[in-house]
């Protein structure tokens, strides 16, 4: 029997509860790291029966601040979410806002979108890669920190994340990346 990993609870609970993680999926990994020098909870699932697991496989993660529970960024790299049909911009960004109403509402009204793009992420199954897609709603919050929410087919948020520092003199990003399995790796 595997040892589930010890966590705080609450912050995986208001995590869960503005996106769900499947029933078929269990939790493999719960870490407390820091995120632009603060405490934050790395939360990850992947599938119970074993199928498609590791870093580049399939997951629904979640990275939530340690101190306050905040959920600052999710991810759910699913094969079910690869295909179908991408909302339109219009439709893209109103499902960012209505995602960022409930699950950040300290930022709800006070962010300037700053583009609507296709955006792609990959993972591998059954030895293949497998493209994700959605439409990347990036935004600025008033303290200069970037936000985004990806929409995918039936507009399921595939990713969230917020408070991302980004150096513009290097053109990189400087927030730590725990969503993302190649940074991890």
């Amino acid at each position: 029997m595997t040892q589930q990993p010890s966590y705080d609870t609450e912050a995986l609970e208001v995590a869960t509860t503005f996106v769900s993680v499947p029933t078929d999926y269990s939790l493999v990994d719960a870490s407390r790291v820091t995120q632009d020098e603060r405490p934050v909870w790395v939360f990850r699932h992947e599938r119970a029966d074993g199928h498609n697991i590791g870093f580049g496989g399939e997951h629904v993660s979640f990275v939530a601040d340690a101190e306050t529970s905040r959920l600052l960024g999710v991810t759910r790299m699913q094969a079910r979410l690869a295909g179908g049909d991408l909302p339109d911009r219009g439709t893209a960004r109103d499902v960012a806002d209505e995602f960022i109403a409930e699950a950040a509402p300290d930022l709800d009204g006070t962010l300037d979108v700053l583009w609507i793009e296709p955006h792609d992420e990959t993972i591998t199954t059954d030895g293949h890669e497998v493209v994700i897609s959605g439409m990347k709603v990036k935004c600025r919050d008033p303290t200069g920190t970037y936000a985004w929410v990806i929409i995918g087919p039936e507009n399921e948020v595939i990713t969230f994340e917020r408070d991302i520092i980004w150096n513009d003199d290097m053109s990189r990003r400087q927030t730590e990346q725990w969503l993302h399995d190649d940074w991890r790796a």
